[in-house]
């Protein structure tokens, strides 16, 4: 028998609701660009954006690992050669000093460079066999001195199945994902003590990030509309992002909309420093709130695509329907972390554009039924055996000769009911 269970005296069972912040940026792509005009335009914001307590950050691109390797040296040496670090007396304490990450960032400041910045070029040469002054001897032509580099590409994959592992794992939310690891200001070992992974861990993750570019957004709110005026209505159908295949023949895909890459940073230390000078602010939790639901959306959005790449691969690669996999709402929030509610309305509407068109990405979501009448269809010939042999063998998916001669006649039987429908309304 199962042990009944007995609640404690004093507590009632509550069903905890998402907050209205929270089911806004979740509702449609309509609601949450309202929630960024509303957070954006809000004096409160607009004040801790411009004393550097709230960064907007756009992912640009993201350098596969060999590509990063082919660059970052040259891309290093300019940086110092173009700030002349070396004349610092500080330049040699930063190279050799154990705890050096942990003062870099008052050092950034104090010399007027950006933090994340001088944090990868700084781990870059520390990590160097050879010796760091060697390195800064290499010739450096005017122009890689006086221009940054940029190479890369658009394509996020890596990195967001890298984030998600790192998330589920560790049981993080997605705010402090975006604080404590994509502002770059965290040592691998400062990272370890803060959510208990292994530093091995935190380098592997901080190396992936630093290959990450982070494009600083100042100025205009990304919905640059006169309050009190609110956004127009938004057309239903919306192109999400395009994928294709690369010349190695790997899967690819990145935003066709730029404000999906879009993150705010919260400068925890300053915001605390804040705090105590201005003391608490009635509508601070509320900007909080809101700022981390829409990181959390867009997050959501890249783990949901990605996922959605890696199960649908092989159609999304030739264009064939008797690729598609059988695919549920529930199975894939499953996967992600989330309410199966949450995948129907972030899939709403939206489309793909691939090499064989466009795809809306309900498309991407056949049922059993579906699967099976393709098949039927494309194979006349095959027998229920055979169908559920291929399903198993292909798929991985385990259904009985009776289950496929059910889903086979439904599918039959549903195909048939517009056609009499439209007959009937004919008469």
């Amino acid at each position: 028998m199962r042990p009944r269970l007995t609640l404690h005296p004093t507590l009632k069972p509550t069903i905890r609701h998402p907050s209205p912040l929270w089911q806004q940026a979740f509702a449609s792509e309509q609601e949450a660009q309202r929630l960024i005009h509303w957070l954006e335009t809000h004096p409160l914001f607009q004040t801790l954006q411009s004393e550097g307590i709230i960064r907007k950050v756009r992912w640009t691109r993201y350098l596969p690992r060999e590509r990063y390797l082919a660059y970052i040296e040259r891309h290093a040496i300019a940086f110092v050669h173009r700030h002349r670090l070396y004349e610092h007396p500080e330049w040699q304490l930063l190279l050799t000093h154990p705890d050096a990450e942990e003062f870099l960032g008052d050092l950034a400041k104090r010399w007027g460079l950006p933090e994340r910045e001088l944090r990868r070029v700084v781990r870059f040469l520390r990590a160097q066999p050879k010796p760091p002054q060697e390195l800064l001897i290499a010739d450096v032509s005017p122009e890689e001195v006086s221009a940054p580099l940029a190479i890369g590409e658009a394509d996020f994959s890596e990195v967001v199945d890298l984030v998600a592992a790192f998330v589920r794992r560790y049981g993080i939310s997605q705010q402090d994902f975006v604080d404590y690891l994509l502002s770059g200001r965290y040592s691998a070992r400062q990272i370890a003590e803060r959510f208990g992974c292994t530093i091995a861990e935190a380098q592997a993750l901080i190396e992936a990030l630093d290959r990450l570019e982070l494009q600083e957004m100042l100025g205009e709110p990304t919905v640059a509309l006169p309050s009190p005026v609110i956004p127009t209505k938004m057309s239903d159908e919306q192109l999400l992002a395009e994928v294709w295949v690369d010349e190695m023949g790997q899967l690819r895909w990145q935003f066709v909309d730029a404000h999906l890459t879009q993150r705010y940073l919260v400068d925890r230390q300053r915001l605390e420093e804040w705090r105590r000078q201005h003391g608490e602010n009635a509508e601070l939790p509320q900007l909080l709130t809101a700022l981390q639901a829409l990181n959390e959306r867009n997050s959501t959005i890249a783990v949901l695509l990605q996922t959605l790449c890696r199960l649908q691969r092989d159609f999304l690669r030739t264009g064939n329907p008797l690729d598609l996999r059988p695919l549920t709402q529930a199975e894939v929030a499953r996967q992600i972390g989330c309410h199966r509610s949450v995948v129907c309305r972030l899939i709403k509407g939206q489309w793909l554009k691939t090499p064989h068109g466009r795809i809306a990405l309900v498309e991407l979501f056949p049922s059993r039924r579906e699967v099976i009448a393709r098949l039927h269809s494309a194979f006349p010939h095959w027998s229920d055996r055979q169908i559920a042999d291929y399903l198993r063998e292909r798929f991985g998916i385990r259904l009985s000769r009776r289950a496929v001669t059910y889903h086979r006649h439904r599918a039959d039987s549903t195909d048939a009911l517009p056609q009499s429908a439209s007959h009937s309304k004919g008469r």
